[in-house]
C-alpha cells in the first residue's frame, strides 16, 4: 500500500555526489552559455508608467522566475533600489525573448504601485501563463518588516495581482507589462475564496495550467496562529474565482513550487523549517495534502546539516527522450564549511534520483533559482535554462545569471537510457515483457506479474572502494577482500564488508523513504561454513553506537539467524546449503519487520511502537558481510542482484522476482553518462 502521511483539511553527503571535472575547453564553452540577465547597478529597464520609456537603474536583483508565455521566454525578478531619502523599495522587473533567439528585450519595470502609495515593496513574483499573456501574483508591503510576519502585516500588507501581454503594434517578442495592479486581499475586488489568512503572497515560482483546466498558483501564507504555511490557489480562470486549497503543508513550510505529474496529480514542494524539502500530493476533491514519504519528500536538505530554511529552487517537469521526468535546482554544500554551496541540477522519475551536476561556478555565491524547459511542437528542438541569484562578497548587490543547460540536458538523456535499460532487466526478472508503470498503492491482481522498479540496484560492478549503483545513484562503500564475479560480489574473510549509505548520505538523502517502509532483496550464495554466526545483510540505526536495527546472519549449524535491536532469533524450519543461491529479503513498514527466503516468510516481529513510523532512530546504512563483527575467520559468500524498493513486497511479489529469469544485458546502452557520481564520505 502507499505510504503517505495525511493531513486534514483543517490542519493544515554524509555523502556528496560529485561529477568528474571537465576539460578546460568544456569550462570555456560553459562560460559562453552563461550571461547576466539582470545586473545590479548596471541593468536599466524602462518604467511602465513613463510614456516616454525612461529607464530606471536598479541596485540589485533577486527572486528570479522564468516562464514560457506562448513561445516567448519571460524573466521576472525583484528589482531593488533606494529612494532619495534612503527608503528601500522593491520593484517588479521583466525581460523577454523568443525561445529560438538569444536577444533579450530591454523589458519593463513596475517601479511603484500606482494604486497604493503605501506599497513600497512588490515581492515574491509568481507568474502564470494565461490565454492572452501572463498574470502575476505579488506580495505588496510597506517599507518596513519581514514579509509573512505579523509586524509587517500590521504596518502595511496588500497582495497584488498584475498582468502583461503582447502588443501587436510592438515587437512580438516584447512582453508588455501593464501598469495595472488589482487588490486580491480579503476585501479586494477580486476576492479569494476559502480559508482566511493573516497574510498571503505568491510562492516565488511559476504557476501551471493542469490538464483538467485548473490554473494553480503556489502560495505561502501566515495563518491565524502566526505560522508560515504553504498552499495553492486554484481556479478555472486566472483572474476570477481563485480559491485557497482546503489542505495545506506542515507549519513552517514556505517557498512552494508546483508541477503536474502523471495521472493529473498535483505535486507541491516546499522548504521547511526542520531542514529539508517536503513534497506533497494534493487531492482537491478529498481536501487533503498527502506527504509523498515513499518518493521525494525529505530527500533534499536545506543545508549541509539539514537545518533551517533553504532558498527557492526550480521544480519542473520535462519530457526528455519520450519520458516524463522532474528536474530540480538545489544548492549542494561541501564538507568544507567555509566553502559556499554550489547550485546543482537534479533529475528524478519519482523512483530514482540523479545529481546531474553543477549549474553555478565553483566559489560563486549562488542563491534562489528557477528552471525552464522548452520544446517545439515536434520535440526536435529543446532547451533547458536556469536563472539564479548570485552576489559578490561585501558588494551589497545581487545579479541574476542565466545559464543554457544544454550540456546537462544531454547528460540527463544518457542517464535515462541507463535507467530504462536496467528497468528492463529488473522487470524481466518479474516476468514482465514490457514496462507498465504501477503507481504506489496500486492494487495488483494475482497472478499478474508485478511491475515494480527499485530505487537502487547493486549488481557486480565494484572496485577497491565502491560497489556501484547500476542506477547511478548512491554507491555502497566497500572494505576488505571483495571481488566481482558474474553472479555478484564475493566477500571473503574477516572484515570483508559493504555499507550502503542512507542517513550517512548527509544533506541529500536518496533513500529517505526508508523511514517509512522498504524492501531489501539480494541473491546470496554461501561458499564455506563459518566458525560462528556471520552477518549477511541488514540495517543499522543512526546513533553514536550504530547498533543493528534489523539484520540477517547465517550460523555454523546451517541456520538463518535474525537479529533486531532487542533480540536474536534462529529460524527453526529453514536451513541453508553450501553453494546454493538463495533469494533473501528484509521488509520493514510501520513497526513490523519480516524476513523471507526464496519468497517464503521465515520470521516476523515488531519493534516497540516508539521506535518506528517514522523511525525515531533513522537508518544509518545498509550493511553486507562482516560489518561490525569481530569474527576470527569471517565469511565466504557471494551477494548479487541487490534491489532496494520504496514499498513493501509480499511473498507473491518476491517469488515472481525470483522465479522469472531475464536475459542479462548483452551490452551497455549506446550513450553512457559522461561520468557516474562518486561517493565521498564527509
Amino acid at each position: 500500500m502507499s505510504r503517505y502521511l495525511f493531513f486534514s483539511a483543517v490542519l493544515l553527503l554524509p555523502v556528496v555526489l560529485l561529477m568528474c571535472c571537465g576539460s578546460g575547453e568544456a569550462e570555456a564553452a560553459d562560460k559562453s552559455l552563461r550571461s547576466k540577465l539582470f545586473e545590479g547597478g548596471i541593468t536599466e529597464i524602462p518604467d511602465v508608467k513613463d510614456p516616454g520609456g525612461a529607464k530606471k537603474k536598479f541596485d540589485s536583483f533577486s527572486s528570479p522566475v522564468l516562464l514560457d508565455v506562448h513561445g516567448v521566454i519571460v524573466a521576472f525578478a525583484e528589482a531593488h533600489y533606494k529612494g532619495t531619502d534612503g527608503t528601500s523599495f522593491t520593484a517588479l522587473a521583466t525581460r523577454s525573448k523568443k525561445s529560438a533567439e538569444n536577444l533579450w528585450t530591454d523589458g519593463k519595470a513596475m517601479v511603484r504601485d500606482a494604486f497604493d502609495s503605501k506599497v513600497a515593496r512588490l515581492v515574491y513574483p509568481t507568474p502564470i501563463t494565461d490565454n492572452e499573456g501572463a498574470s502575476i501574483l505579488l506580495g505588496g508591503y510597506g517599507d518596513w518588516g519581514i514579509p509573512l510576519t505579523k509586524s509587517a502585516g500590521c504596518y502595511h500588507w496588500k497582495p497584488r495581482y498584475g498582468w502583461g501581454d503582447f502588443s501587436k503594434e510592438k515587437d512580438e517578442r516584447e512582453f508588455d507589462l501593464h501598469n495595472d495592479l488589482s487588490d486580491v486581499s480579503r476585501d479586494g475586488v477580486h476576492k479569494i475564496y476559502g480559508t482566511s489568512y493573516m497574510q498571503y503572497n505568491g510562492g516565488g515560482s511559476p504557476g501551471i495550467k493542469m490538464t483538467n483546466g485548473n490554473y494553480v498558483l503556489p502560495v505561502q501564507a501566515l495563518s491565524e496562529d502566526e505560522k508560515n504555511v504553504s498552499l495553492v490557489l486554484y481556479s478555472t480562470n486566472t483572474w476570477y474565482g481563485l480559491t485557497f486549497s482546503a489542505g495545506r503543508s506542515h507549519a513552517g513550510c514556505t517557498r512552494p513550487a508546483v508541477l503536474e505529474w502523471e495521472g493529473g496529480k498535483l505535486l507541491v514542494m516546499a522548504s521547511c523549517a526542520d531542514g529539508y524539502r517536503r513534497v506533497y500530493d494534493v487531492h482537491f476533491k478529498e481536501k487533503t495534502w498527502a506527504e509523498a514519504v515513499d518518493t521525494l519528500s525529505g530527500v533534499w536538505g536545506n543545508s549541509l546539516n539539514r537545518k533551517g530554511y533553504g532558498v527557492q529552487g526550480g521544480f519542473i517537469t520535462a519530457t526528455i527522450g519520450g519520458k516524463k521526468v522532474i528536474l530540480l535546482s538545489q544548492l549542494v554544500y561541501p564538507k568544507e564549511k567555509e566553502q559556499k554551496g554550489q547550485l546543482h541540477l537534479w533529475l528524478t522519475d519519482m523512483k530514482r534520483i540523479y545529481d546531474v551536476g553543477p549549474i553555478s561556478t565553483e566559489g560563486e555565491n549562488a542563491g534562489a533559482s528557477t528552471l525552464l524547459h522548452t520544446a517545439n511542437s515536434d520535440k526536435k528542438e529543446e532547451k533547458l535554462y536556469c536563472a539564479y541569484e548570485t552576489s559578490s562578497d561585501g558588494a551589497g548587490k545581487q545579479d541574476v545569471v542565466l545559464v543554457d543547460l544544454g550540456v546537462q540536458l544531454a547528460e540527463a538523456k544518457k542517464v535515462l537510457e541507463v535507467w530504462d535499460a536496467n528497468d528492463m532487466y529488473v522487470l524481466g526478472r518479474q516476468g514482465c515483457a514490457k514496462i507498465v508503470w504501477a503507481e504506489p498503492g496500486t492494487a495488483t491482481q494475482k497472478p499478474v506479474p508485478l511491475r515494480y522498479v527499485p530505487a537502487g540496484f547493486l549488481s557486480n560492478n565494484t572496485n577497491e572502494t565502491v560497489w556501484k549503483d547500476e542506477y547511478l545513484g548512491v554507491n555502497a562503500i566497500v572494505e576488505g577482500n571483495l571481488t566481482a564475479t558474474k553472479d555478484g560480489v564475493r566477500f571473503y574473510g574477516a572484515g570483508a564488508q559493504a555499507r550502503w549509505p542512507v542517513i550517512e548520505q548527509g544533506q541529500n538523502q536518496h533513500y529517505h523513504f526508508t523511514k517509512y517502509g522498504l524492501t531489501l532483496v539480494a541473491t546470496v550464495t554461501i561458499h564455506a561454513k563459518p566458525s560462528s554466526s556471520i552477518s549477511l545483510m541488514g540495517m543499522r540505526v543512526n546513533d553514536d553506537k550504530k547498533p543493528i536495527l534489523f539484520g540477517l546472519s547465517y550460523t555454523n549449524n546451517n541456520k538463518w539467524e535474525v537479529t533486531t535491536k532487542k533480540e536474536t532469533k534462529i529460524t527453526p524450519l529453514k536451513t541453508w546449503e553450501l553453494g546454493k543461491p538463495y533469494q533473501v529479503a528484509l521488509t520493514l513498514q510501520s513497526n513490523d519487520w519480516r524476513v523471507y527466503v526464496d519468497g517464503e516468510e521465515v520470521q516476523r516481529g515488531n519493534f516497540e511502537e516508539y521506535l518506528y513510523y517514522p523511525l525515531r532512530h533513522s537508518i544509518s546504512h545498509f550493511y553486507f558481510g562482516d560489518e561490525g563483527r569481530e569474527a576470527t575467520t569471517g565469511g565466504h559468500m557471494t551477494v548479487g542482484n541487490v534491489f532496494l524498493f520504496n514499498r513493501l513486497l509480499d511473498a507473491g511479489a518476491l517469488k515472481s522476482l525470483k522465479e522469472n529469469t531475464a536475459t542479462a544485458l548483452q551490452k551497455d546502452p549506446k550513450a553512457k553518462p559522461s561520468s557516474s557520481p562518486c561517493n565521498t564520505p564527509i
